[in-house]
């Protein structure tokens, strides 16, 4: 998300036991944008988000795109 403005959903294939995304367009220092990996838990496999976009995800819990479900996922991931 940017400014509360979609930018992309994509899909990805785990091959490995851990990956890294680049994602195109996102700023990670611009407080507008924000990314949630797994929505609505969709994948069987926790996400370890760096701290500035974790910071972000918990600032962002009010927005209409983050479910309950990706709510409850996010703090799970965080154990």
């Amino acid at each position: 998300m940017k400014n509360g403005v979609e930018l992309q959903h994509f899909s990805f294939l785990f091959d490995k036991k851990t990956a890294h995304i680049n994602l195109e367009g996102f700023e990670i220092n611009d407080p507008g944008s924000w990314v949630k990996i797994n929505p609505k838990l969709t994948g069987f496999y926790r996400v370890h988000y760096c701290e500035q976009l974790i910071n972000r995800l918990f600032e962002n819990l009010e927005s209409s795109n983050l479910t309950s479900i990706d709510r409850m996922g996010m703090l799970d991931d965080q154990v």
